[in-house]
């Protein structure tokens, strides 16, 4: 039987469709529009006038964060700014990250003048309730903060009635990432995370923190507190030279993991932590902690610290439940390798070349005391550390990045400072960090370095600016451009263009000095005592030198070529410098400054 239409169902069907063409147009109009990411400019010569464009850029990257949805990255240009905190006010989403980072080939630097709290800082009752999640922070030099380089989360600590300890009784921010950073003397702490999940803290450079007791100490390099899950990162950084001066004396290490027993942990890999205060890595009242691949070195600096000298601390009855601690390499010449408050439940200790327990060994460093933690081919750390949760890569840290200095130092056993020359040469700060592949050679090494080749490591020369000062007379050593062949002399009442040298650290662990002449310096086999001249075209076995750190502060060198001291010979006519000395005396000392 077929079907026919009436007037009245041509009528309503008439009507059932405007109607679902209604419907069809409302939701169109109505339906969210999506956005397509956008880049943002800042520069030094910006306006918050301007509307961000590479040509027109801002002044802030707070005015950024005023427009910034999800997706949209903001490019600071080089230089420096003094534009106090910035608030991290947005949120990105999933696959859709908000990125604060520098402009490809420059280094901005943040300057906090000592006044400013925080470089990057997020905190519930001021940037509001949800916000600073799924953001990335990458490629900045944070310094002179009164506090932190970067503050993430708002702590909310409560007491559990069960038994009585502080916890974090909710989460404030997730999906963090913040890379490729140098967070440079600080008050407080370096990189702070609090009550926050999936947060990746990797490629940063951090030292010289939490001097300020007017901050309430409390501090360290790196530091989770009231983690939640166990998708939190922290790797492939270099922490250093971090103090806690509160009367507590309980921190001050490379990193800590605190109070996260609750909800979550930490992955703890690729990492150099040296001469901090506390210990190079505390685990405190937080448990499921890997701790894997790290180089840990004569932590446990501060002498009040309540711990004692200990490169890894477990701290509380939950710290050691449920970690693994695999492929580390801790060197200790005094204190203790590890120290834990109790014993481990449902863990896994494997691999590890830790000093105080069974089988540790020297692990050889090529120049541990020079902030060069790679191993050397006879390492008993080459190719004995385990496959099994090993990171994939190294973490590759130039330590040119690094230069020793008395000056300027906010605590006086501090002797370590960012080189900025060095570090401005290299363009971004990523390429301070160029890793390599594991496995190198016949095995996975311990420690946050791999070998190359058959276990052997290969450093890249690295390469700073240095004065010499001899001891013995007073005087600065100069290539003398006014006598032949350009000598070297300590001659000089003050140190100027001729008196400063290029001090370059080969693959081998040996200097070598360059001149302002663009010349090697080598002791010449040729010459009468040998004495030092900067003439040489390139670096072979003459160019080269061993440096000795001697126990007084002084240093002295020794030629690889000959085997003999360098000394300032009171004998020659302008004091001229000869490797000719058999022993360290009063004139083969020198102060590198």
């Amino acid at each position: 039987m077929s079907w026919v239409q009436t007037e009245g169902t041509k009528k309503w069907l008439a009507l059932v469709l405007m109607f679902t063409m209604v419907l069809s147009l409302f939701s169109f109009l109505t339906a969210p529009k999506s956005h397509a990411a956008a880049s943002y400019y800042v520069a030094v010569n910006g306006s918050n006038s301007n509307p961000g464009t590479l040509s027109q850029p801002f002044a802030t990257i707070n005015k950024f964060m005023e427009v910034a949805q999800p997706g949209d990255t903001v490019y600071v240009r080089g230089g420096t700014y003094t534009f106090g905190e910035t608030y991290l006010s947005k949120s990105g989403t999933a696959g859709n990250y908000i990125t604060i980072r520098n402009y490809p080939g420059e280094i901005p630097i943040i300057d906090g003048g000592g006044t400013v709290g925080v470089g990057f800082y997020y905190g519930e009752p001021h940037q509001g309730t949800g916000k600073g999640s799924y953001i990335i922070i990458e490629g900045f030099v944070l310094q002179n903060f009164w506090r932190s380089g970067i503050n993430l989360g708002y702590t909310t600590p409560a007491i559990r009635q069960s038994d009585n300890r502080e916890i974090s009784p909710y989460q404030t921010m997730s999906n963090v990432i913040i890379r490729n950073n140098i967070v440079d003397k600080a008050g407080q702490n370096g990189i702070s995370i609090m009550n926050a999940s999936d947060v990746t803290v990797e490629n940063n450079l951090v030292g010289r923190t939490g001097y300020d007791p007017n901050t309430g100490s409390w501090s360290s390099g790196i530091n989770f507190w009231g983690m939640y899950g166990t998708n939190n990162y922290i790797k492939n950084n270099v922490s250093y030279h971090n103090i806690d001066v509160s009367s507590a004396h309980t921190d001050g290490n490379g990193a800590i993991v605190d109070l996260s027993f609750y909800k979550g942990g930490a992955t703890i890999e690729n990492n150099v932590f040296f001469e901090n205060g506390g210990a190079g890595i505390a685990i405190t009242e937080s448990s499921y902690s890997k701790i894997i691949n790290n180089t840990l070195y004569e932590n446990g600096k501060d002498p009040s610290y309540t711990h004692g000298g200990s490169g890894l601390g477990y701290y509380g009855s939950d710290a050691a439940d449920n970690t693994i601690v695999k492929n580390n390499v801790i060197h200790q010449s005094f204190g203790q390798g590890m120290w834990t408050y109790s014993s481990f439940t449902n863990s896994t200790f494997s691999n590890n070349n830790i000093a105080g327990q069974s089988g540790y060994s020297n692990p050889l460093f090529v120049d541990g005391d020079n902030a060069n933690f790679r191993l050397q081919s006879s390492s008993p750390s080459i190719d004995t550390g385990t496959s099994n949760g090993a990171p994939a890569t190294s973490i590759g840290f130039d330590q040119g990045a690094l230069t020793k200095t008395s000056s300027n130092q906010p605590v006086s056993w501090f002797r370590y400072a960012p080189n900025w020359t060095y570090i401005q040469g290299k363009g971004e700060i990523k390429n301070l960090f160029v890793s390599v592949a594991r496995p190198q050679g016949n095995g996975y090494d311990q420690g946050a370095y791999e070998g190359s080749g058959s276990g052997t490591t290969t450093p890249p020369p690295t390469s700073s600016n240095i004065k010499l000062y001899s001891l013995a007379n007073n005087k600065y050593v100069a290539a003398n451009t006014n006598v032949t062949n350009n000598p070297l002399q300590s001659i000089s009442s003050s140190a100027n263009t001729w008196e400063q040298f290029e001090k370059i650290t080969n693959s081998d662990g040996t200097i070598t000095f360059k001149a302002h002449n663009g010349k090697y310096v080598l002791a010449n086999i040729n010459k009468t005592n040998s004495p030092l001249e900067a003439i040489s075209n390139s670096i072979g076995t003459w160019e080269k030198f061993e440096v000795i750190n001697n126990s007084d502060g002084t240093v002295s060198y020794k030629s690889v070529a000959n085997n003999k001291y360098v000394m300032t010979d009171p004998n020659a006519s302008g004091q001229g410098l000869y490797a000719m000395s058999t022993g360290i005396g009063s004139w083969e000392k020198y102060q590198q400054q």
